[in-house]
């Protein structure tokens, strides 16, 4: 595990002129605020090259950025802290809505798009899902490539792709090959599926049942010189949900652990909508960079927009409305 460098070990690097052309008084003051992931380097112009090698590494944001889509591509990770208030959360979680493949050609257009004509406008922002989530639950590699293809015509947003069937699943990567798709792998990493990633460059969605497992996978991909990838750890319940998602945060802020410095994604389960809405919510607010949906659901969309909006707004640059006379219905002379 590499430990994160202290304020004192990067004060050794630094020119220690106490210029103040980064815009803070002394470089023990610089060093500190680069500690704690509020400078970059970059705004130092004197840093040596020794510095800027020894401290590139170290500088890097501690959840890698991803991007998944296009033009309009999702942002998530890069977030530097555990709670809002120590600074404020950068990418908001995407809500991926799941298209089942077994639901046939015309229930699916259907769904594209009355998912893609639903958003909420809340204090002068458009609210909207994000993803799409393609899951192979058909016997035909067809019914996968049609799906695929429904989406692409019709949607701008990110695609999140489920299939078993390598040969499907390469055709569906070539379908999106301009759109950075993420593949869900439900098992085991193999050399196959870092091949075909690379070949596409599409970001990886890693699963595992244990927090070791998941480690050992993700530490598996960088090696093989694959950085965009997304951690989906199984947790048998709610709880063993937000433990394992705030263990792996703050190894990744606190201790600087590489394998699990990368968003996280959750394929929503529950038994009831009461309690996926509450799984939701929870992972929403701890941690979780893409929640996946089994429904498209509109009073359980709107929700968790109005929870996601709140969430990620900056607290230092709190939501405000214009001041001014706003019509309410559609009020007559009488």
């Amino acid at each position: 595990m590499t430990m994160a460098l202290s304020g004192l070990d990067i004060f050794k690097l630094l020119p220690k002129t106490n210029c103040g052309d980064c815009d803070v008084p002394t470089c023990m003051a610089f060093a500190m605020r680069l500690a704690q992931k509020k400078a970059e380097l970059s705004e130092c112009p004197h840093a040596s090259d020794e510095a800027k090698a020894t401290l590139g590494a170290a500088s890097e944001p501690p959840i890698r950025l991803v991007k998944i889509g296009g033009a309009n591509a999702l942002e998530i990770g890069d977030e530097t802290v555990m709670f809002r208030h120590e600074k404020t959360f950068f990418h908001q979680t995407g809500i991926a809505v799941e298209l089942r493949t077994s639901e046939g050609k015309e229930k699916l257009a259907s769904k594209i798009k009355e998912v893609e004509g639903y958003t909420v406008e809340r204090v002068g922002e458009e609210l909207k899902t994000d993803l799409f989530f393609v899951s192979h639950d058909s016997a035909k590699k067809a019914d996968f490539l049609e799906a695929v293809k429904l989406v692409k015509q019709n949607s701008s947003k990110g695609v999140i792709l489920d299939c078993s069937d390598e040969e499907a699943l390469k055709e569906g990567l070539e379908i999106l090959k301009d759109d950075r798709p993420a593949v869900f792998l439900k098992k085991e990493l193999t050399d196959n599926d870092i091949e075909l990633a690379k070949a596409f460059d599409a970001n990886l969605i890693l699963t595992a049942p244990s927090l070791e497992e998941l480690a050992g996978q993700a530490e598996k991909a960088r090696e093989a010189g694959l950085n965009n990838l997304i951690l989906n750890l199984e947790s048998p319940n709610i709880g063993h949900h937000l433990q394992n998602n705030t263990i792996m945060r703050r190894s990744a802020l606190k201790k600087n652990f590489k394998p699990f410095g990368y968003p996280l994604v959750s394929y929503v389960r529950a038994n009831s909508p009461f309690d996926l809405m509450a799984r939701a919510s929870m992972l929403l607010c701890k941690y979780d960079s893409i929640i996946v949906l089994p429904e498209y659901d509109k009073a359980m969309l709107y929700t968790l927009f109005t929870l996601r909006q709140n969430i990620y707004t900056d607290p230092q640059k709190p939501i405000q409305v214009d001041p001014k006379v706003y019509p309410i219905g559609e009020p007559g002379p009488e």
